[in-house]
């Protein structure tokens, strides 16, 4: 949104996801103040809730559905996904790594060909547990290694989460 002041000159009043769904969002775990949202409009945006304004932004690949903070906040990480009319489904089931503090890439893969659907860290921070159709793909949050891979017959899986032990 623009304040119009004559010819030519303009200033910003707001900026804010534009485009498709909203469909991603946590709030940092230290300063609750600060929350990550990501979207069909392709970007991953951290907001301050106290300074009501948008601290960062990132430009994506393609759209995102899920994203989470790290246990200590120190990173987030985004899950892409989405129907070919809000994006294409060229990265679908992929995921990336950023450092919160610049928005640093620090790791991106691809453990399904399916849209992630949901995604957080473990309590502990040592995993990231990824959800995508029928299957939670855990990763290590060090070495950013598969190390279990849990499979639902029944139905897609749209939300999980862990017990306050990471288990």
């Amino acid at each position: 949104v623009y304040q119009l002041f004559g010819h030519n000159k303009s200033s910003r009043l707001l900026q804010a996801h534009f485009e498709g769904e909203l469909r991603g969002l946590s709030v940092h775990p230290k300063d609750s103040s600060l929350f990550v949202t990501s979207g069909d409009d392709k970007t991953v945006r951290i907001w301050n809730s106290s300074l009501k304004r948008m601290m960062s932004l990132q430009k994506l690949d393609m759209p995102s559905r899920a994203c989470s903070f790290s246990n200590c906040g120190s990173r987030i990480v985004c899950g892409f996904g989405a129907k070919k009319s809000t994006g294409g489904s060229s990265k679908n089931g992929a995921y990336v790594v950023y450092e919160s503090s610049d928005m640093t890439l620090v790791h991106e893969d691809r453990p399904s060909r399916v849209a992630i659907t949901s995604l957080r860290y473990s309590p502990s921070g040592d995993h990231i547990a990824i959800a995508s159709d029928k299957s939670i793909f855990i990763i290590s949050s060090l070495d950013f290694q598969t190390r279990a891979v849990v499979e639902n017959k029944s139905s897609e899986v749209s939300h999980f989460d862990f017990s306050s032990d990471s288990k």
